[in-house]
């Protein structure tokens, strides 16, 4: 699996959690944190910016975050199968 990050400013990190910053205004002292799982509400000063390997690496191991990310367009998933797909057809015929 394949994963373009295509928003990563949304991205933040609270504690070791990666998660998404949804529905909160650019001043606000708060932001609302999202995992997929939780909806926390959290001071600007709890979170971090995550690296974008971090970001990639979130994604990829968890399926509610993956979901959640897609369903906001923040990242592109593009699945590696053709060429399993393509040996698999192969070894069936030879």
């Amino acid at each position: 699996m394949n994963v373009i990050i295509l928003k990563p400013e949304v991205f933040t990190q609270y504690k070791s959690k990666i998660g998404i910053m949804l529905y909160t205004d650019e001043n606000s002292p708060q932001v609302n944190f999202f995992t997929g799982h939780k909806h926390l509400k959290l001071d600007q000063n709890q979170i971090q910016t995550p690296s974008i390997e971090e970001i990639e690496d979130a994604v990829i191991a968890d399926d509610h975050l993956r979901e959640l990310a897609e369903e906001h367009n923040l990242v592109e998933i593009h699945h590696n199968n053709d060429i399993e797909d393509y040996m698999e057809y192969y070894s069936e015929f030879n």
